[in-house]
């Protein structure tokens, strides 16, 4: 079984869209939305660059996708230290960040994970990274990603 292409997926999943919903899917409507899904705290680049020059290790476990990533890191405004970031990604590892295999597991074996700050906004992946040892402020996201409270999870 070979890759797929992500235009020829994209086609099949406009086309099945199209169908469900009896009408023709504009592909404007569908780059819309993806700029739309990409919510960036425009603080994120300031920090994590600012961590990265003090000497401290940053990590970026996610469950993105090869398509989606890129972009990620852009809208985030981390491409010129996307180098010096860990990367511990399921669409270069195969499996989810939460799974006993997955990008935390990963993380925890190569740093010390009470010294490791892991912020998501899903509650599953917050309880994986306590039980490693991690160190956890669980983020309420509300509409594109507005931070609405902030609730630390004590050791």
């Amino acid at each position: 079984m070979g890759a797929i292409r992500y235009s020829h997926m994209r086609k099949k999943i406009l086309a099945g869209l199209g169908r469900s919903v009896e009408t023709q899917i504009d592909r404007t409507l569908i780059n819309h939305l993806y700029e739309e899904t990409i919510w960036a705290d425009s603080n994120a680049a300031p920090v994590i660059t600012e961590y990265l020059q003090s000497g401290r290790q940053v990590a970026i476990v996610s469950n993105s996708t090869s398509f989606w990533f890129p972009r990620q890191v852009s809208r985030l405004g981390l491409t010129n230290v996307e180098h010096r970031l860990m990367r511990f990604l399921s669409h270069e590892t195969g499996v989810a960040k939460s799974h006993e295999q997955g990008g935390l597991k990963q993380l925890a074996s190569r740093v010390k994970p009470e010294g490791v700050l892991y912020i998501d906004d899903r509650l599953d992946n917050v309880a994986v990274a306590h039980k490693l040892g991690m160190r956890v402020p669980l983020q309420k996201r509300g509409i594109r990603g507005s931070c609405l409270r902030a609730k630390s999870i004590s050791r």
